[in-house]
């Protein structure tokens, strides 16, 4: 999910030397959603997927994120990546 910023460093640095990223969200998307902006490109590229547990449902101000929203989500991963 690269939850917290070092994390965001390592999927940042993995999206410049060109490896694709499968990550997981907490908020849902919208009828008009787009990947964030620091991520816009890569999106178009097909190097990052992003994913959301269908629970998770879209907020216009998301909140922070709960520990267990992060274990849920870390948890999902190590499933994806068990496959």
């Amino acid at each position: 999910p690269f939850i917290s910023e070092n994390e965001k460093k390592v999927r940042d640095y993995a999206l410049t030397e060109g490896h694709s990223i499968v990550q997981l969200v907490e908020n849902g998307f919208n009828d008009l959603a787009q990947c964030p902006g620091n991520l816009y490109n890569y999106c178009t590229q097909g190097q990052i997927l992003l994913l959301v547990p269908s629970e998770y449902q879209h907020k216009e101000k998301p909140s922070k994120i709960s520990r267990q929203q992060c274990m849920v989500l870390n948890s999902l991963a190590a499933e994806i990546c068990a496959e």
